[in-house]
């Protein structure tokens, strides 16, 4: 039907993405939280984005080296929430399930890891995802203290 009325989706598809990329932004507070976890946790990113996602973490924002790893459905060839995504996250950390907390603001996406064994967040703002992991911030800290690790 597209070829009869002249439409060529492949190119309004692109151009659709270029569109909402181009007034896409990084929440920074958000980024503040990424910050304030990777003083005491590794920080990965698992996104059903496309395959232009790492460029425009790295060149656009800058930002890219906030995570030690970035698996993209893109990239990979199947997409949240497929065990088998997690799966490449978790071998590619060379983490169990139960090593790893997993947020995301879909909640299909969040049930998924959570079946697999993960301790997740569900998204819903970076105030609420600050109170969702201060236990686990606290309890890094204190426990780098009484270790005698810096804080």
């Amino acid at each position: 039907a597209a070829e009869t009325l002249g439409l060529d989706v492949a190119a309004e598809a692109d151009r659709l993405r270029a569109e909402i990329w181009a007034t896409w932004e990084i929440d920074p507070h958000v980024l503040a939280l990424v910050d304030r976890v990777r003083e005491r946790y590794r920080v990965a990113m698992l996104t059903n984005a496309t395959d232009a996602m790492e460029d425009l973490l790295a060149e656009r924002y800058g930002v890219a080296d906030r995570f030690e790893a970035i698996v993209n459905s893109a990239r990979v060839g199947v997409a949240k929430p497929d065990p088998a995504i997690y799966a490449e996250l978790l071998r590619r950390l060379r983490l169990e399930a139960g090593e790893v907390m997993f947020i995301d603001d879909r909640a299909e996406n969040v049930a998924a890891a959570a079946s697999l064994g993960m301790h997740v967040a569900w998204f819903l703002g970076a105030a609420e995802l600050e109170r969702q992991l201060e236990p686990y911030l606290r309890s890094s800290a204190a426990r780098a203290a009484r270790d005698g690790a810096p804080s």
